[in-house]
């Protein structure tokens, strides 16, 4: 609704100044300390100074759109347009009604009309890009944005509109150009505090996004905002500062399907299984054929040992992306568990072929060959897992036992040594196991 309050009082300037002449004049800061909104009598002088035939429709048309009743400036502007078909401040505001009512193609149009006679109207051209951003067309936005600046490059107005679009097309550097000048104008604007934010993110600075989130938080608490700030805290590190938000996020917007997803994921982190599952759950209730949600919820039904929970949301999370290769190396963890090692080493062996470098599935199936006697692939897929993550001390453990197995004794207790650098508990996975004897306990 601000943004609608700047177009309505730019129509009135443009009005005020002559629906002939159009002039570029920039719609007035609303937001500016000690900016008086001009009454409906002011408007409706404006207006009638412009046209004098059609100045009373304009002026409720106005008013309609003040109170976003789309419909009741649509009313009024019909019949202004059939009576004086030339003036384009009547086509700029129908074009911003019919924008509010979702039907694009006929605001696109009377923008166009307008733009078709004087290609510089900075209403129209704000619109238009206005009608662009909201088709996804971000591209376009950006250009129309562009243009109008370039006649009224002080415009607050566009730089908040252009400083949007570069924000959703990933242009963090873009959009920072466009809002860190509002800022020092705007310290009670708790948008522009939440659009900084997002592009210091895209910039990887989550120090000043923090910053100017935790302004937006102070001016006007809402549920995305949190979420942002939330994603901030996590990338600082603090993940118990963005579990509160999350938590914040949630309170005020329970479905809220990204703080959802991000504080299940934090809760999975933690290893608290319970509330990552409660979490997935809740987010699946939204998006059920999401494979990402299905195999995840998996990974923490099986934290809890519900291994039939956890294989019903693998084997549905396969069948939704049969390219997932962590949903085979998950799986394949519940067949071992279920005491299937035919069904585990397939699964491992498709997880592997779909990805080399699936981590879990290397492991787990090095240390079932080891279960199962079979220390020489062991041994090879424990290299492997080192080869992928040098510092992974496990691996290294279960190479050291592999090659103890297979007579390799220098080199075995060797292996074995540096695991045990690297974590002095790594031993307790492998109690056991003895050289020369594939036994679990």
């Amino acid at each position: 609704m601000r943004r609608l309050g700047v177009f309505i009082a730019g129509v009135a300037w443009l009005a005020a100044a002559g629906a002939q002449a159009r002039p570029s004049l920039d719609p007035p800061d609303v937001t500016a300390p000690g900016y008086a909104s001009p009454t409906l009598e002011a408007y409706e002088a404006a207006l009638m100074r412009g046209r004098l035939a059609v100045a009373g429709g304009l002026t409720r048309a106005l008013l309609a759109l003040s109170n976003g009743d789309a419909e009741a400036a649509l009313a009024e502007l019909n019949p202004a347009i059939e009576a004086a078909p030339d003036l384009a401040i009547a086509y700029d505001m129908r074009g911003e009604a019919w924008r509010l009512k979702g039907e694009f193609d006929k605001a696109e149009a009377d923008f166009g009309h307008v733009l078709a006679v004087d290609p510089s109207d900075v209403l129209a051209l704000g619109g238009r890009g206005q009608v662009r951003a909201a088709r996804g067309d971000l591209a376009g936005a950006a250009e129309d944005f562009s243009n109008a600046l370039a006649q009224k490059p002080e415009s607050r107005w566009l730089h908040e509109l252009r400083g949007d679009v570069r924000l959703r097309s990933g242009d963090g550097k873009g959009a920072l150009e466009d809002l860190l000048p509002l800022a020092a104008g705007a310290q009670d604007d708790p948008d522009i505090y939440e659009m900084l934010g997002r592009a210091w993110l895209l910039e990887g600075d989550a120090k000043r996004a923090l910053a100017a989130l935790d302004q937006a938080v102070a001016l006007r608490p809402r549920a995305f905002v949190y979420f942002v700030r939330g994603v901030a805290q996590r990338a600082l590190g603090d993940e118990a500062a963005a579990a509160r938000d999350y938590d914040q996020t949630l309170a005020l917007s329970p479905k809220f399907l990204a703080a959802l997803v991000a504080r299940a994921e934090l809760r999975a982190d933690a290893e608290d299984h319970a509330g990552a599952e409660a979490d997935f759950t809740a987010a699946l209730a939204q998006q059920p054929e999401s494979a990402y949600l299905l195999r995840r919820r998996a990974a923490e039904r099986f934290g809890l040992a519900d291994y039939d929970g956890a294989l019903a949301d693998y084997d549905q999370a396969l069948a939704r992306d049969p390219k997932d290769a962590l949903a085979y190396g998950g799986r394949g963890a519940v067949w071992r568990v279920k005491g299937d090692s035919a069904r585990a080493i397939a699964d491992y062996d498709r997880a592997i072929s779909l990805d080399p470098k699936a981590l879990p599935a290397v492991f787990n199936r090095g240390l079932l060959w080891l279960r199962l006697g079979q220390a020489a692939k062991a041994e090879t897929d424990f290299a492997a897992a080192i080869a992928l993550r040098p510092a992974m001390a496990k691996a290294w453990y279960g190479r050291g036992v592999a090659r103890l197995s297979l007579g390799a004794l220098k080199s075995g207790q060797s292996d074995i040594d540096h695991a045990t650098a690297l974590d002095a508990e790594v031993g307790a996975l492998f109690q056991g196991f003895a050289p020369g004897r594939a036994a679990l306990r």
